[in-house]
């Protein structure tokens, strides 16, 4: 499969993107978290701050959604992410890749990991 973005694994996962939306793959190159969000951060602590349908949560290296009295316990709220830039409104998914401090990017051609 070939993505728009792929970013450097942290966790074991890499953070891809394909037709404006973001999932996971992990380092054989098999889709483990669906395409489906519509911007993600890297993984720290297995975790990784993510967006769905507007809504910011955080997921664990499967996927599932980790419970916010959860968040707080980890400490998930402070480090890395304190003052990760959101979307704003008018700039398009391609300027935000290119601002965004998470964006290191392996393959920008969008060639296969």
């Amino acid at each position: 499969m070939r993505f728009e973005h792929v970013w450097d694994p942290t966790c074991g996962r890499s953070a891809v993107r394909k037709g404006g939306l973001w999932g996971y793959i992990d380092t054989s190159g098999r889709v483990v978290i669906d395409l489906r969000y519509d911007w993600v951060t890297f993984f720290h602590r297995d975790a990784a701050m993510v967006c769905l349908a507007g809504r910011v949560l955080f997921i664990d290296i499967e996927g599932r959604e980790i419970p916010e009295h959860t968040v707080a316990e980890r400490g998930l709220r402070q480090q890395p992410w304190r003052g990760v830039p959101r979307p704003r409104p008018g700039v398009s998914e391609r300027d935000y890749v290119r601002i965004s401090p998470l964006s290191v990017l392996r393959n920008p051609r969008g060639r296969k990991p």
